[in-house]
């Protein structure tokens, strides 16, 4: 079942790739699916601020209007000539520098371009801003993505975080925004680099996947379950 899973693997995401085996098995063999309010809400914001910004009509619900006006607030602020919303592009790991033809699935929802310089910007909702270094590892590889397809030299890219949904604890009513202009850390790619790696070696070796998986030791059924499973069949 795992091997199978993996000789069929047509194409990863940033957030396919594993930085655990258990969380893997669980979220892309098995594909269950988390689904919360806050992702669905998320979801619908994406979905608006892309018409929005292709200039065709689109609705929003109570929840979501002070979130897209967050986002306008934001993109007053940016100085540009052009501006790209959702840009799926899917490259091989090749032409990012990596020894697989493995397809890599991009979604970058907003480039601006001023003159020959441009902007990725990624809309984010969460609550506050503890992700954001993680945020930019994500637009690091975004950044590789779109110099690859467009043939951008990489020192004409920056990157940016739209957080438009920063709400308090205690629930004021108030969402605020913030545009963050900070560059990833130059070690990004390399911790990006490191799952990919870590799938690629899934991909050739299925046994080093429940290496890894047997490894991590979880008090759960369903880690249980396949250990022995696997056990049984070696």
């Amino acid at each position: 079942f795992v091997k199978n899973h993996f000789e069929s693997l047509e194409h990863t995401s940033f957030s396919s790739l594993p930085e655990s085996a258990y969380d893997y098995f669980v979220n892309k063999i098995l594909a269950i699916k988390k689904t919360s309010y806050a992702m669905s809400l998320g979801s619908e914001v994406h979905e608006a601020v892309a018409l929005m910004l292709s200039e065709k009509e689109y609705s929003a619900s109570k929840d979501a209007k002070p979130f897209i006006e967050n986002v306008k607030k934001i993109i007053e602020e940016i100085d540009y000539d052009e501006i790209q919303p959702e840009r799926k592009l899917e490259p091989s790991l090749k032409s990012l520098g990596f020894d697989s033809e493995l397809k890599f699935q991009s979604k970058i929802d907003a480039v601006f371009r001023k003159g020959d310089k441009y902007t990725i910007v990624d809309w984010k909702t969460d609550k506050d801003t503890r992700q954001a270094s993680k945020h930019r590892q994500q637009l690091e590889i975004y950044k590789r993505v779109l110099s690859a397809n467009d043939n951008i030299p990489l020192d004409k890219i920056e990157v940016a975080l739209g957080f438009v949904g920063l709400r308090s604890i205690i629930n004021t009513g108030i969402i605020n925004s913030e545009y963050d202009k900070k560059q990833p850390k130059e070690k990004s790619f390399d911790t990006v680099s490191k799952r990919v790696e870590r799938l690629l070696s899934w991909i050739k070796d299925p046994e080093q996947f429940f290496k890894d998986f047997i490894a991590e030791e979880k008090d759960d059924m369903i880690w249980k379950s396949v250990v022995e499973e696997y056990k049984k069949e070696k």
